[in-house]
């Protein structure tokens, strides 16, 4: 998908004084993962606050949420896992 393109922070990216549009997939993942349910005023029930399953002993619940709100949102998900003993997320979802 393509969509105006963020930095780091969340501001728009402007370069020589354009917006810059480009392909959003991940910067979608990122978004979703980042925002709580009931932040989006438009959906509601959209976000999935990844920073409520620091403590969880239940992982298998966060990729399962990871899942549903990605093909909500449109994202078809091929894989989502942990990478090995470091514990990050391997996300591959593309609309």
């Amino acid at each position: 998908m393509k969509d105006l393109k963020l930095t780091g922070t969340g501001d728009l990216l402007i370069l020589n004084g354009d917006l810059v549009i480009g392909t959003s997939d991940e910067q979608q993942v990122e978004t979703a993962l980042l925002t709580q349910a009931g932040e989006l005023k438009q959906y509601p029930e959209a976000g999935i606050g990844i920073e409520n399953f620091v403590d969880d002993d239940l992982p298998g619940d966060m990729l399962q949420k990871i899942r549903t709100q990605l093909e909500r949102d449109g994202m078809t998900v091929s894989s989502l896992s942990f990478i090995d003993e470091t514990g990050n997320l391997k996300i591959d979802a593309k609309y």
